[in-house]
Protein backbone atom coordinates (compact mmCIF):
# COMPACT_ATOMS: atom_id res chain seq x y z
CA UNK A 1 0.00 0.00 0.00
CA UNK A 2 0.78 3.14 -0.43
CA UNK A 3 0.99 6.84 1.08
CA UNK A 4 1.15 5.72 5.17
CA UNK A 5 1.03 2.09 4.79
CA UNK A 6 4.62 -0.26 4.46
CA UNK A 7 5.18 -3.84 3.79
CA UNK A 8 4.49 -6.26 7.17
CA UNK A 9 7.66 -7.41 7.99
CA UNK A 10 8.56 -10.82 7.62
CA UNK A 11 10.15 -12.54 10.89
CA UNK A 12 8.61 -12.84 14.58
CA UNK A 13 9.39 -11.09 17.35
CA UNK A 14 9.93 -12.79 20.69
CA UNK A 15 6.32 -12.13 22.98
CA UNK A 16 3.17 -14.08 22.48
CA UNK A 17 0.58 -15.09 20.02
CA UNK A 18 0.82 -13.16 16.81
CA UNK A 19 -2.24 -11.53 15.74
CA UNK A 20 -3.41 -8.51 13.08
CA UNK A 21 -5.13 -6.51 14.95
CA UNK A 22 -7.71 -4.15 12.92
CA UNK A 23 -8.88 -0.77 14.42
CA UNK A 24 -12.28 0.92 12.61
CA UNK A 25 -13.42 4.29 13.14
CA UNK A 26 -16.60 4.12 12.10
CA UNK A 27 -17.49 7.90 11.41
CA UNK A 28 -20.74 9.87 10.44
CA UNK A 29 -19.38 11.26 7.34
CA UNK A 30 -16.14 9.36 6.77
CA UNK A 31 -14.44 6.31 8.20
CA UNK A 32 -10.83 4.60 8.39
CA UNK A 33 -9.25 1.54 8.98
CA UNK A 34 -5.57 0.99 10.04
CA UNK A 35 -3.84 -2.63 11.16
CA UNK A 36 -0.82 -4.00 12.67
CA UNK A 37 0.74 -7.07 13.77
CA UNK A 38 0.97 -7.43 17.60
CA UNK A 39 4.54 -9.73 17.26
CA UNK A 40 6.78 -7.71 14.24
CA UNK A 41 10.57 -6.73 13.86
CA UNK A 42 10.02 -3.57 13.26
CA UNK A 43 10.81 -0.71 15.78
CA UNK A 44 7.66 -0.25 18.19
CA UNK A 45 5.66 2.88 17.68
CA UNK A 46 3.62 4.84 15.11
CA UNK A 47 5.62 3.86 12.27
CA UNK A 48 4.52 -0.01 13.08
CA UNK A 49 0.69 1.31 11.93
CA UNK A 50 -0.34 0.52 8.46
CA UNK A 51 -3.33 2.91 7.50
CA UNK A 52 -5.64 1.46 4.41
CA UNK A 53 -5.65 4.22 1.96
CA UNK A 54 -6.88 2.64 -1.07
CA UNK A 55 -10.44 2.24 -1.90
CA UNK A 56 -12.45 0.91 -4.93
CA UNK A 57 -13.42 3.94 -7.42
CA UNK A 58 -10.71 6.25 -6.13
CA UNK A 59 -7.13 7.28 -8.14
CA UNK A 60 -5.52 8.86 -5.41
CA UNK A 61 -5.19 7.58 -1.84
CA UNK A 62 -7.17 8.87 0.54
CA UNK A 63 -6.76 8.13 4.53
CA UNK A 64 -10.73 7.70 5.25
CA UNK A 65 -13.69 6.51 3.34
CA UNK A 66 -17.12 8.18 2.78
CA UNK A 67 -19.36 6.52 4.95
CA UNK A 68 -22.25 6.17 2.27
CA UNK A 69 -24.18 3.26 0.57
CA UNK A 70 -26.54 2.36 -2.42
CA UNK A 71 -28.74 -0.07 -3.11
CA UNK A 72 -30.45 -0.84 -6.88
CA UNK A 73 -33.88 1.21 -7.29
CA UNK A 74 -35.65 -1.11 -5.39
CA UNK A 75 -33.39 -0.79 -2.42
CA UNK A 76 -33.77 2.89 -2.38
CA UNK A 77 -36.88 3.15 0.33
CA UNK A 78 -35.99 -0.55 1.93
CA UNK A 79 -32.68 -1.92 1.30
CA UNK A 80 -32.08 -5.33 0.23
CA UNK A 81 -29.85 -7.64 -0.83
CA UNK A 82 -26.13 -6.63 -1.04
CA UNK A 83 -25.24 -2.61 -1.69
CA UNK A 84 -24.46 -2.05 -5.11
CA UNK A 85 -22.03 0.91 -4.14
CA UNK A 86 -20.59 2.30 -1.12
CA UNK A 87 -17.95 4.61 -0.08
CA UNK A 88 -16.36 6.51 -2.84
CA UNK A 89 -18.40 4.31 -5.50
CA UNK A 90 -21.44 6.71 -4.26
CA UNK A 91 -19.93 9.78 -5.83
CA UNK A 92 -19.68 9.48 -9.42
CA UNK A 93 -21.87 12.06 -11.80
CA UNK A 94 -25.21 12.91 -10.59
CA UNK A 95 -26.18 12.67 -6.99
CA UNK A 96 -28.15 9.75 -6.80
CA UNK A 97 -30.11 9.28 -3.68
CA UNK A 98 -28.28 7.12 -1.44
CA UNK A 99 -27.93 6.16 2.71
CA UNK A 100 -25.39 8.53 4.64
CA UNK A 101 -25.23 9.50 8.48
CA UNK A 102 -26.77 5.94 9.14
CA UNK A 103 -24.47 6.06 12.32
CA UNK A 104 -26.04 8.86 14.21
CA UNK A 105 -29.56 7.04 14.20
CA UNK A 106 -28.25 4.73 16.65
CA UNK A 107 -28.69 7.00 19.50
CA UNK A 108 -32.37 7.65 19.69
CA UNK A 109 -31.50 11.27 21.83
CA UNK A 110 -30.59 12.48 18.08
CA UNK A 111 -33.40 11.26 15.37
CA UNK A 112 -35.37 14.05 15.82
CA UNK A 113 -32.98 16.78 15.15
CA UNK A 114 -31.21 14.72 12.48
CA UNK A 115 -34.65 14.95 10.50
CA UNK A 116 -34.75 18.61 9.94
CA UNK A 117 -30.63 18.35 8.69
CA UNK A 118 -30.16 15.52 6.58
CA UNK A 119 -28.47 16.35 3.08
CA UNK A 120 -31.10 16.59 0.13
CA UNK A 121 -29.34 13.44 -1.84
CA UNK A 122 -29.83 11.47 1.77
CA UNK A 123 -33.01 8.65 1.97
CA UNK A 124 -33.44 9.10 6.00
CA UNK A 125 -33.29 5.36 7.15
CA UNK A 126 -36.04 3.84 8.36
CA UNK A 127 -35.42 2.61 12.46
CA UNK A 128 -36.39 -1.41 11.51
CA UNK A 129 -33.69 -0.73 8.25
CA UNK A 130 -30.84 0.37 10.32
CA UNK A 131 -28.48 -2.74 12.03
CA UNK A 132 -28.79 -3.65 8.23
CA UNK A 133 -26.75 -0.66 6.63
CA UNK A 134 -24.50 -0.11 9.17
CA UNK A 135 -23.72 -4.22 9.16
CA UNK A 136 -24.12 -3.92 5.16
CA UNK A 137 -21.22 -0.95 5.58
CA UNK A 138 -19.13 -2.66 7.98
CA UNK A 139 -18.75 -6.38 5.91
CA UNK A 140 -17.69 -3.66 2.89
CA UNK A 141 -15.00 -2.04 5.14
CA UNK A 142 -14.05 -5.35 6.62
CA UNK A 143 -13.76 -7.26 3.48
CA UNK A 144 -11.75 -4.49 1.34
CA UNK A 145 -9.62 -3.77 4.29
CA UNK A 146 -8.30 -7.69 4.77
CA UNK A 147 -8.46 -7.94 0.72
CA UNK A 148 -5.50 -5.00 1.37
CA UNK A 149 -3.99 -6.77 4.05
CA UNK A 150 -3.54 -10.13 2.34
CA UNK A 151 -2.02 -8.00 -0.69
CA UNK A 152 0.44 -6.24 1.79
CA UNK A 153 1.60 -9.76 2.68
CA UNK A 154 1.60 -11.69 -0.76
CA UNK A 155 4.50 -9.14 -1.70
CA UNK A 156 6.72 -9.91 1.25
CA UNK A 157 5.88 -13.75 3.14
CA UNK A 158 2.20 -14.57 2.61
CA UNK A 159 2.72 -17.92 4.90
CA UNK A 160 2.70 -15.56 7.80
CA UNK A 161 -0.40 -14.97 7.35
CA UNK A 162 -2.07 -18.11 7.26
CA UNK A 163 -3.30 -19.10 10.24
CA UNK A 164 -2.93 -15.96 12.33
CA UNK A 165 -6.34 -14.55 13.81
CA UNK A 166 -7.69 -11.34 13.24
CA UNK A 167 -8.88 -8.74 15.99
CA UNK A 168 -11.08 -5.94 15.23
CA UNK A 169 -11.39 -2.65 17.42
CA UNK A 170 -14.20 -0.51 16.41
CA UNK A 171 -14.50 3.10 17.88
CA UNK A 172 -17.73 4.83 19.14
CA UNK A 173 -18.68 7.92 20.26
CA UNK A 174 -18.15 8.86 24.33
CA UNK A 175 -21.48 10.27 24.57
CA UNK A 176 -23.68 7.56 22.89
CA UNK A 177 -25.62 5.52 25.17
CA UNK A 178 -25.13 1.66 26.10
CA UNK A 179 -27.42 0.66 23.58
CA UNK A 180 -26.16 2.06 21.02
CA UNK A 181 -22.72 0.97 21.60
CA UNK A 182 -23.71 -2.36 22.02
CA UNK A 183 -25.51 -2.46 18.69
CA UNK A 184 -22.69 -1.16 16.95
CA UNK A 185 -21.32 -4.40 18.27
CA UNK A 186 -23.70 -6.45 17.18
CA UNK A 187 -23.18 -5.05 13.96
CA UNK A 188 -20.02 -5.92 13.54
CA UNK A 189 -20.04 -9.34 14.84
CA UNK A 190 -22.86 -9.92 11.75
CA UNK A 191 -20.40 -7.75 9.43
CA UNK A 192 -17.64 -11.01 10.34
CA UNK A 193 -15.60 -8.78 12.82
CA UNK A 194 -15.37 -11.27 15.25
CA UNK A 195 -14.38 -14.59 13.36
CA UNK A 196 -11.68 -15.09 15.69
CA UNK A 197 -12.08 -12.71 18.46
CA UNK A 198 -14.85 -10.73 20.39
CA UNK A 199 -14.98 -7.48 19.35
CA UNK A 200 -14.01 -4.44 20.90
CA UNK A 201 -15.39 -1.27 22.23
CA UNK A 202 -13.59 1.80 22.35
CA UNK A 203 -14.45 5.56 22.14
CA UNK A 204 -13.34 7.69 19.99
CA UNK A 205 -11.84 10.49 22.35
CA UNK A 206 -9.94 8.39 24.59
CA UNK A 207 -8.27 6.86 21.46
CA UNK A 208 -7.23 9.66 20.02
CA UNK A 209 -6.38 10.88 23.32
CA UNK A 210 -4.02 8.11 23.61
CA UNK A 211 -2.28 8.56 20.61
CA UNK A 212 -1.63 12.05 21.43
CA UNK A 213 0.00 11.38 24.64
CA UNK A 214 1.89 8.20 23.42
CA UNK A 215 3.51 9.90 20.44
CA UNK A 216 3.71 13.67 21.02
CA UNK A 217 5.56 13.95 24.04
CA UNK A 218 7.93 16.53 22.63
CA UNK A 219 4.63 18.87 21.27
CA UNK A 220 2.68 18.62 24.35
CA UNK A 221 5.68 17.84 26.97
CA UNK A 222 3.08 15.83 29.39
CA UNK A 223 3.99 15.98 33.10
CA UNK A 224 2.54 14.20 35.83
CA UNK A 225 -0.62 15.96 37.21
CA UNK A 226 -0.89 17.45 33.72
CA UNK A 227 -4.94 17.69 32.83
CA UNK A 228 -5.43 17.43 28.48
CA UNK A 229 -8.93 17.80 26.96
CA UNK A 230 -9.35 15.86 24.06
CA UNK A 231 -11.61 17.24 21.69
CA UNK A 232 -12.81 15.07 18.62
CA UNK A 233 -13.72 17.21 15.66
CA UNK A 234 -15.67 15.01 13.06
CA UNK A 235 -17.93 15.31 10.30
CA UNK A 236 -20.77 14.73 12.19
CA UNK A 237 -20.49 14.92 15.98
CA UNK A 238 -17.83 16.41 18.30
CA UNK A 239 -17.03 14.67 21.11
CA UNK A 240 -14.79 15.62 23.64
CA UNK A 241 -13.50 14.06 27.29
CA UNK A 242 -10.38 15.18 29.89
CA UNK A 243 -7.45 13.10 31.15
CA UNK A 244 -5.29 13.58 34.18
CA UNK A 245 -2.00 11.89 33.73
CA UNK A 246 -1.13 9.86 36.52
CA UNK A 247 2.02 8.14 35.77
CA UNK A 248 4.63 8.68 33.08
CA UNK A 249 6.63 5.29 33.52
CA UNK A 250 4.41 3.80 32.13
CA UNK A 251 1.70 5.99 30.83
CA UNK A 252 -1.57 6.40 32.94
CA UNK A 253 -4.74 8.71 32.63
CA UNK A 254 -7.57 9.16 34.70
CA UNK A 255 -10.89 10.85 33.26
CA UNK A 256 -10.66 14.26 35.31
CA UNK A 257 -14.20 14.97 33.28
CA UNK A 258 -16.79 13.22 31.61
CA UNK A 259 -17.24 12.90 28.05
CA UNK A 260 -19.87 15.31 26.25
CA UNK A 261 -20.91 16.27 22.52
CA UNK A 262 -23.18 17.47 20.25
CA UNK A 263 -24.04 17.33 16.92
CA UNK A 264 -21.87 20.07 15.52
CA UNK A 265 -19.29 18.14 13.42
CA UNK A 266 -18.08 20.36 9.74
CA UNK A 267 -21.29 18.66 7.68
CA UNK A 268 -23.56 20.94 9.66
CA UNK A 269 -21.25 23.94 7.68
CA UNK A 270 -21.26 22.17 4.83
CA UNK A 271 -25.24 22.35 5.29
CA UNK A 272 -25.17 25.82 5.29
CA UNK A 273 -23.56 26.38 2.97
CA UNK A 274 -25.36 24.42 0.69
CA UNK A 275 -28.65 26.18 1.45
CA UNK A 276 -26.69 29.92 1.11
CA UNK A 277 -25.24 28.93 -1.91
CA UNK A 278 -28.35 27.85 -3.59
CA UNK A 279 -30.60 30.60 -2.13
CA UNK A 280 -28.17 32.87 -3.59
CA UNK A 281 -28.51 31.36 -7.12
CA UNK A 282 -31.89 30.50 -6.72
CA UNK A 283 -32.85 32.88 -10.05
CA UNK A 284 -30.67 31.10 -11.98
CA UNK A 285 -32.58 28.06 -13.94
CA UNK A 286 -29.00 26.26 -14.80
CA UNK A 287 -28.08 26.17 -11.44
CA UNK A 288 -28.43 22.27 -10.49
CA UNK A 289 -28.51 20.97 -14.12
CA UNK A 290 -25.31 22.38 -15.36
CA UNK A 291 -23.65 21.28 -12.83
CA UNK A 292 -22.61 24.77 -10.86
CA UNK A 293 -23.92 23.59 -7.15
CA UNK A 294 -21.80 20.42 -8.02
CA UNK A 295 -18.85 22.30 -8.71
CA UNK A 296 -19.55 25.06 -5.81
CA UNK A 297 -19.69 22.00 -2.95
CA UNK A 298 -16.55 20.94 -4.71
CA UNK A 299 -15.12 23.48 -3.85
CA UNK A 300 -16.06 24.71 -0.36
CA UNK A 301 -14.82 20.96 0.92
CA UNK A 302 -11.54 21.08 -0.62
CA UNK A 303 -10.66 24.63 -0.14
CA UNK A 304 -12.90 27.07 0.80
CA UNK A 305 -13.22 25.37 4.43
CA UNK A 306 -10.30 24.55 4.95
CA UNK A 307 -8.79 27.74 3.88
CA UNK A 308 -10.82 30.02 6.09
CA UNK A 309 -8.88 31.16 9.19
CA UNK A 310 -11.18 33.90 10.33
CA UNK A 311 -7.96 36.55 8.19
CA UNK A 312 -10.28 39.59 6.31
CA UNK A 313 -7.61 40.07 4.05
CA UNK A 314 -8.40 36.41 2.47
CA UNK A 315 -10.55 36.47 -0.58
CA UNK A 316 -12.69 33.26 -1.33
CA UNK A 317 -14.30 32.51 -4.74
CA UNK A 318 -16.48 29.70 -6.69
CA UNK A 319 -16.41 29.38 -10.02
CA UNK A 320 -19.10 30.08 -12.33
CA UNK A 321 -18.51 30.29 -15.74
CA UNK A 322 -20.99 31.45 -18.08
CA UNK A 323 -23.86 33.22 -15.63
CA UNK A 324 -24.47 36.49 -16.26
CA UNK A 325 -23.26 38.89 -13.61
CA UNK A 326 -27.46 40.21 -13.62
CA UNK A 327 -27.94 36.93 -11.27
CA UNK A 328 -26.16 37.70 -8.55
CA UNK A 329 -24.35 41.52 -7.68
CA UNK A 330 -21.24 39.42 -6.58
CA UNK A 331 -20.38 37.77 -10.14
CA UNK A 332 -16.93 39.02 -11.23
CA UNK A 333 -16.20 37.81 -14.50
CA UNK A 334 -16.39 34.08 -13.94
CA UNK A 335 -16.26 33.84 -10.49
CA UNK A 336 -18.32 34.32 -7.37
CA UNK A 337 -16.58 36.07 -4.46
CA UNK A 338 -18.03 34.85 -1.07
CA UNK A 339 -17.65 38.17 1.32
CA UNK A 340 -15.77 37.81 4.21
CA UNK A 341 -18.80 38.46 6.72
CA UNK A 342 -20.79 36.05 5.27
CA UNK A 343 -17.64 32.86 5.62
CA UNK A 344 -17.50 34.25 9.11
CA UNK A 345 -21.42 33.72 9.62
CA UNK A 346 -21.60 30.48 7.78
CA UNK A 347 -18.90 29.35 10.63
CA UNK A 348 -20.50 30.91 13.68
CA UNK A 349 -22.90 28.81 14.99
CA UNK A 350 -20.88 25.78 14.56
CA UNK A 351 -17.97 27.17 16.00
CA UNK A 352 -19.92 28.48 19.09
CA UNK A 353 -21.03 25.32 19.84
CA UNK A 354 -17.97 24.03 20.05
CA UNK A 355 -16.72 26.45 22.43
CA UNK A 356 -19.53 25.80 24.63
CA UNK A 357 -18.11 22.30 24.71
CA UNK A 358 -14.71 23.46 25.18
CA UNK A 359 -15.42 25.16 28.17
CA UNK A 360 -17.82 22.39 29.52
CA UNK A 361 -15.36 20.64 29.87
CA UNK A 362 -12.94 22.65 30.89
CA UNK A 363 -15.17 23.88 34.10
CA UNK A 364 -15.52 20.23 35.16
CA UNK A 365 -12.14 19.92 34.79
CA UNK A 366 -12.04 22.35 37.23
CA UNK A 367 -14.99 21.64 40.02
CA UNK A 368 -12.52 18.35 39.73
CA UNK A 369 -9.48 19.78 41.52
CA UNK A 370 -7.70 19.95 38.01
CA UNK A 371 -6.52 22.71 35.76
CA UNK A 372 -6.54 21.88 32.19
CA UNK A 373 -2.85 22.37 30.24
CA UNK A 374 -3.77 21.89 26.94
CA UNK A 375 -6.63 20.98 24.48
CA UNK A 376 -5.57 18.54 21.88
CA UNK A 377 -7.31 18.28 18.79
CA UNK A 378 -8.51 15.39 16.82
CA UNK A 379 -10.43 14.85 13.59
CA UNK A 380 -11.12 15.73 10.18
CA UNK A 381 -12.90 19.34 11.18
CA UNK A 382 -9.82 19.90 12.98
CA UNK A 383 -7.55 20.84 10.16
CA UNK A 384 -9.68 23.83 10.37
CA UNK A 385 -7.16 26.80 11.37
CA UNK A 386 -10.52 29.43 12.15
CA UNK A 387 -11.52 26.62 14.56
CA UNK A 388 -8.26 26.39 15.89
CA UNK A 389 -7.90 29.63 16.43
CA UNK A 390 -11.35 30.43 18.06
CA UNK A 391 -10.65 27.96 20.77
CA UNK A 392 -7.18 29.22 21.67
CA UNK A 393 -8.70 32.66 21.96
CA UNK A 394 -11.66 31.17 24.11
CA UNK A 395 -9.64 29.47 26.57
CA UNK A 396 -6.57 32.33 26.67
CA UNK A 397 -3.05 32.06 26.39
CA UNK A 398 -2.31 29.67 29.58
CA UNK A 399 -3.88 26.51 27.77
CA UNK A 400 -2.18 25.47 24.53
CA UNK A 401 -4.46 24.29 21.65
CA UNK A 402 -2.23 21.49 19.65
CA UNK A 403 -3.51 20.08 16.81
CA UNK A 404 -2.72 16.34 16.59
CA UNK A 405 -0.53 14.68 14.08
CA UNK A 406 -2.34 12.42 12.00
CA UNK A 407 -5.25 14.07 13.02
CA UNK A 408 -7.64 12.63 10.76
CA UNK A 409 -6.37 8.87 11.70
CA UNK A 410 -5.56 9.71 15.46
CA UNK A 411 -8.26 7.39 16.34
CA UNK A 412 -7.58 4.14 14.70
CA UNK A 413 -3.80 4.70 15.71
CA UNK A 414 -4.62 5.13 19.34
CA UNK A 415 -6.94 2.59 19.38
CA UNK A 416 -4.34 0.07 18.30
CA UNK A 417 -2.05 1.31 20.71
CA UNK A 418 -4.21 0.50 23.59
CA UNK A 419 -5.11 -2.77 22.27
CA UNK A 420 -1.70 -3.43 21.70
CA UNK A 421 -0.60 -2.42 25.42
CA UNK A 422 -3.49 -4.57 26.85
CA UNK A 423 -1.61 -7.60 25.39
CA UNK A 424 1.87 -7.28 26.34
CA UNK A 425 4.21 -5.85 29.32
CA UNK A 426 7.26 -5.88 27.14
CA UNK A 427 9.62 -2.90 27.64
CA UNK A 428 9.67 -1.99 24.31
CA UNK A 429 5.94 -1.36 23.27
CA UNK A 430 3.88 1.14 24.15
CA UNK A 431 2.36 0.77 27.98
CA UNK A 432 -0.80 4.02 27.79
CA UNK A 433 -3.18 3.51 30.02
CA UNK A 434 -6.57 4.82 31.05
CA UNK A 435 -6.60 3.64 34.67
CA UNK A 436 -10.54 4.72 36.01
CA UNK A 437 -13.34 7.03 34.07
CA UNK A 438 -16.35 9.19 35.64
CA UNK A 439 -19.72 7.66 35.76
CA UNK A 440 -21.80 9.55 33.37
CA UNK A 441 -24.94 9.17 35.42
CA UNK A 442 -26.22 7.09 38.28
CA UNK A 443 -26.82 3.35 37.70
CA UNK A 444 -29.72 1.37 39.91
CA UNK A 445 -31.42 -1.50 40.21
CA UNK A 446 -35.46 -1.57 41.62
CA UNK A 447 -35.65 -3.92 44.81
CA UNK A 448 -38.43 -5.06 47.47
CA UNK A 449 -37.02 -3.79 50.91
CA UNK A 450 -38.88 -4.71 54.21
CA UNK A 451 -40.94 -2.55 54.76
CA UNK A 452 -39.76 0.20 57.31
CA UNK A 453 -42.38 2.93 58.31
CA UNK A 454 -39.04 5.30 60.15
CA UNK A 455 -37.23 5.13 56.08
CA UNK A 456 -40.22 4.54 54.17
CA UNK A 457 -42.83 6.56 52.51
CA UNK A 458 -46.51 5.44 53.76
CA UNK A 459 -47.97 6.24 50.97
CA UNK A 460 -46.20 3.82 48.26
CA UNK A 461 -47.45 0.11 47.89
CA UNK A 462 -46.93 -2.74 49.58
CA UNK A 463 -46.66 -6.49 48.89
CA UNK A 464 -46.25 -9.77 51.25
CA UNK A 465 -43.03 -11.63 49.87
CA UNK A 466 -40.18 -13.65 50.56
CA UNK A 467 -39.76 -16.01 53.39
CA UNK A 468 -40.79 -14.28 56.09
CA UNK A 469 -43.69 -13.06 54.81
CA UNK A 470 -43.01 -10.06 55.62
CA UNK A 471 -44.36 -6.93 54.26
CA UNK A 472 -42.32 -5.51 51.04
CA UNK A 473 -41.68 -2.03 49.37
CA UNK A 474 -40.23 -1.19 46.01
CA UNK A 475 -36.71 1.22 46.19
CA UNK A 476 -34.15 2.27 44.19
CA UNK A 477 -31.05 0.80 44.91
CA UNK A 478 -28.34 2.78 43.15
CA UNK A 479 -24.82 0.86 43.17
CA UNK A 480 -22.94 3.45 41.20
CA UNK A 481 -22.95 7.22 41.29
CA UNK A 482 -22.66 9.70 38.64
CA UNK A 483 -19.38 11.78 39.03
CA UNK A 484 -17.90 8.23 40.29
CA UNK A 485 -14.31 7.12 39.51
CA UNK A 486 -15.08 3.45 37.86
CA UNK A 487 -11.92 1.24 37.27
CA UNK A 488 -11.60 -1.46 35.15
CA UNK A 489 -9.87 -3.11 37.51
CA UNK A 490 -12.39 -2.91 40.18
CA UNK A 491 -15.74 -3.77 38.59
CA UNK A 492 -19.00 -2.69 40.85
CA UNK A 493 -21.34 -5.40 42.66
CA UNK A 494 -24.60 -5.45 43.32
CA UNK A 495 -26.14 -7.67 46.08
CA UNK A 496 -29.44 -9.44 45.63
CA UNK A 497 -31.52 -11.92 47.59
CA UNK A 498 -33.76 -14.57 45.73
CA UNK A 499 -35.84 -17.44 47.24
CA UNK A 500 -38.17 -20.28 45.88
CA UNK A 501 -39.95 -23.18 47.65
CA UNK A 502 -38.39 -26.50 47.05
CA UNK A 503 -41.83 -27.51 46.31
CA UNK A 504 -41.95 -25.26 43.34
CA UNK A 505 -38.41 -25.97 42.22
CA UNK A 506 -39.47 -30.01 41.90
CA UNK A 507 -42.26 -28.91 39.97
CA UNK A 508 -39.94 -27.54 37.62
CA UNK A 509 -37.78 -30.85 37.46
CA UNK A 510 -35.06 -29.11 40.22
CA UNK A 511 -35.04 -25.76 38.48
CA UNK A 512 -34.72 -22.66 39.98
CA UNK A 513 -36.72 -19.90 38.21
CA UNK A 514 -34.34 -17.58 36.06
CA UNK A 515 -33.86 -14.31 37.43
CA UNK A 516 -34.51 -11.32 35.74
CA UNK A 517 -33.14 -7.97 36.56
CA UNK A 518 -33.79 -4.37 34.86
CA UNK A 519 -30.93 -1.75 35.47
CA UNK A 520 -31.68 1.67 35.15
CA UNK A 521 -29.41 4.91 34.92
CA UNK A 522 -30.48 8.08 36.11
CA UNK A 523 -29.14 11.42 34.82
CA UNK A 524 -30.77 14.20 37.19
CA UNK A 525 -29.46 14.97 40.74
CA UNK A 526 -31.04 14.29 43.52
CA UNK A 527 -31.72 10.83 42.56
CA UNK A 528 -35.07 9.34 43.17
CA UNK A 529 -35.15 6.82 46.45
CA UNK A 530 -38.60 5.41 44.39
CA UNK A 531 -39.26 4.20 40.80
CA UNK A 532 -40.03 6.89 38.94
CA UNK A 533 -40.66 6.48 35.05
CA UNK A 534 -40.03 10.05 34.21
CA UNK A 535 -36.32 9.84 36.14
CA UNK A 536 -35.49 6.28 35.89
CA UNK A 537 -34.65 4.71 32.02
CA UNK A 538 -34.59 1.44 31.50
CA UNK A 539 -30.60 0.49 30.59
CA UNK A 540 -30.70 -3.09 30.33
CA UNK A 541 -32.12 -6.26 31.15
CA UNK A 542 -30.32 -8.90 32.93
CA UNK A 543 -31.09 -12.57 32.77
CA UNK A 544 -28.96 -14.78 35.61
CA UNK A 545 -29.16 -18.46 35.96
CA UNK A 546 -29.07 -19.63 38.75
CA UNK A 547 -28.93 -23.22 38.06
CA UNK A 548 -25.34 -23.05 37.70
CA UNK A 549 -24.51 -22.93 41.22
CA UNK A 550 -24.36 -25.91 42.97
CA UNK A 551 -27.33 -27.34 45.12
CA UNK A 552 -25.27 -27.92 47.51
CA UNK A 553 -23.78 -24.26 47.96
CA UNK A 554 -27.33 -23.28 48.33
CA UNK A 555 -28.90 -22.20 51.84
CA UNK A 556 -32.21 -23.98 52.71
CA UNK A 557 -34.62 -22.35 55.53
CA UNK A 558 -38.04 -23.57 56.86
CA UNK A 559 -40.72 -20.50 56.11
CA UNK A 560 -43.74 -19.13 57.80
CA UNK A 561 -45.61 -21.51 55.81
CA UNK A 562 -43.86 -23.92 57.32
CA UNK A 563 -42.53 -24.72 53.65
CA UNK A 564 -38.75 -25.12 53.01
CA UNK A 565 -36.79 -22.28 50.70
CA UNK A 566 -33.95 -22.20 48.92
CA UNK A 567 -32.63 -18.83 50.37
CA UNK A 568 -29.73 -17.69 47.65
CA UNK A 569 -27.51 -14.09 48.29
CA UNK A 570 -25.80 -13.60 45.06
CA UNK A 571 -23.87 -10.87 43.17
CA UNK A 572 -24.27 -9.56 39.95
CA UNK A 573 -21.00 -8.03 39.01
CA UNK A 574 -21.02 -4.88 36.46
CA UNK A 575 -17.18 -4.13 34.80
CA UNK A 576 -16.66 -0.54 32.91
CA UNK A 577 -14.90 -0.94 29.39
CA UNK A 578 -13.84 2.46 27.77
CA UNK A 579 -17.21 2.38 25.71
CA UNK A 580 -19.37 -0.83 27.20
CA UNK A 581 -20.40 -3.19 30.49
CA UNK A 582 -20.04 -6.43 30.91
CA UNK A 583 -21.71 -8.15 33.50
CA UNK A 584 -21.27 -11.55 35.54
CA UNK A 585 -22.70 -13.87 38.26
CA UNK A 586 -21.06 -14.42 41.55
CA UNK A 587 -22.06 -16.88 44.21
CA UNK A 588 -19.95 -16.57 47.72
CA UNK A 589 -17.18 -14.64 45.87
CA UNK A 590 -16.76 -17.51 42.75
CA UNK A 591 -17.79 -16.80 39.19
CA UNK A 592 -20.48 -19.08 37.16
CA UNK A 593 -21.30 -17.14 34.35
CA UNK A 594 -21.78 -14.06 32.05
CA UNK A 595 -25.23 -12.68 32.49
CA UNK A 596 -27.21 -11.97 29.24
CA UNK A 597 -28.31 -8.60 28.73
CA UNK A 598 -30.68 -7.07 27.01
CA UNK A 599 -30.34 -3.56 26.22
CA UNK A 600 -33.06 -1.07 25.37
Amino acid sequence: MRGESSRPTSRAAPGGERKILLAVDFGTTHSAVAWMQTRSTAPPGDQSIHVVDEWPDKANTQDKVPTTLQYDDQGRETPVGDPMAWGFQTEGGQQEPKYQWFKLELDPNLREALSRKYPKTTIQPKPEHLEKLITDYLRALREHAEAKIKEAFSMSNNALLRGMPWEYIITVPAVWPEAAQNTTRKCAEEAGMASHSPVQIMTEPEAAGIFALEYMSREIDPAVGDTFVICDAGGGTVDLVSYTVTSLTPTRLEESAAGSGDLCGSTFLDRRFDDWIRHEFAAFNDWDIGGYHDLALARWESELKQNFDGDPKKRFFIHVFGIPPRFNPGIRGSAFEIPYQKMKELFEPIISKILDLVNLQITETKKNGKTAKAVLLAGGFSRNEYLKKRIQQEVGNTVSVVRMNHCNTAIVRGALIQSLASKTASPRLPTIWVDSRIARKHYGTAALDVYDPARHDPTRPKVLAGVEGSERIEIMQWFLEKGAKIKESEPVSFRYYFDMSENDMNLQGGKLDLVTVTVYTCDEDPRPDYPDPGKCKQLVKLTADLNQIPKGRMRKERGTDNLWYYKIWFHIRMTCHSANISFDLLHEGIKYSSVKAEYR
